[in-house]
């Protein structure tokens, strides 16, 4: 059973219906579908970043992008909030992205037991919590090469690495990619994003990044180091790209003429 929906989560869901002209365009049916909105929502969809951070603000359709990002550019694909209550929104939302009202998509269906969409074309979108650090030990093993962890200040960072390590696949060609959605950090428990996207978001960082602006990241040593170029990356070195986008309610203006603001 769910708990009762909070005045947060409600209007988390409701700020995502409020950007349901995306929805998902299948290749085969040519049907109404998901579509990023113009403008940050749109670079973060089309960018090549391993890693994504994006949002900065309220109403700049972050739960949009995960769910659309999901559904439509990758083939396994989980989505994370700290507390699985908080999910709701997010999944009452994907009921109306992913739905059986057009003919194309009478097979789109949810487990409510596993939490787990199975679309028409072969795609799954599930969705899970890890609120204490033994419950990321339920996802070890478990490889997909979307992770969305929405609000991820509410997250300890050790929790959010510990589940990146698992977006990965072996399908050919299948871009691999996580997504880090978030408002400002209401504390120091989530002010480990600042680091995590400095160049970006650290007003002071000696080689700030422009949003979209690729930067790459290895671990060196035990320790993670950034390169602003792929040529300054040491042969042999594993490493994973990383950018962000700010998104505010004027980059939404399907929400903005709502009078959300």
């Amino acid at each position: 059973m769910y708990a009762a929906v909070s005045a947060d989560e409600r209007t988390e869901w409701e700020r995502a219906r409020a950007v349901d002209t995306h929805r998902r365009r299948t290749p085969i049916a040519g049907v109404e579908v998901w579509t990023p909105q113009a403008g940050p929502q749109w670079e973060a969809y089309h960018s090549a970043a391993d890693i994504v951070g994006y949002g900065g603000a309220a109403g700049g359709g972050k739960s949009s992008l995960l769910i659309g990002m999901a559904g439509t550019r990758h083939r396994r694909s989980i989505i994370f909030r700290r507390v699985f209550p908080s999910l709701r929104g997010l999944i009452e939302y994907s009921r109306e992205v992913f739905n059986a009202e057009s003919r194309a998509h009478l097979k789109d269906s949810f487990n409510e037991q596993l939490h787990v969409w199975r679309l028409d074309d072969g795609r799954t979108v599930e969705f899970g919590a890890a609120q204490y650090d033994q419950d990321r030990k339920k996802y070890q093993g478990q490889p997909h090469d979307f992770i969305g962890i929405d609000e991820a200040t509410e997250f300890p960072e050790s929790i959010v690495r510990f589940l990146m390590a698992w977006n990965r696949t072996t399908t050919s060609g299948q871009h691999c990619r996580t997504v880090l959605t978030f408002n400002p950090p209401m504390d120091d428990a989530g002010s480990w994003v600042v680091r995590f996207f400095a160049p970006w978001l650290d007003t002071e960082h000696p080689s700030p990044a422009a949003d979209g602006e690729l930067r790459y990241y290895a671990m060196v040593d035990g320790e993670e180091t950034a390169y602003a170029r792929v040529e300054d990356i040491p042969a042999g070195l594993l490493y994973k790209s990383r950018t962000f986008f700010h998104a505010s309610l004027r980059d939404n203006p399907i929400l903005d003429a709502t009078g959300y603001g």
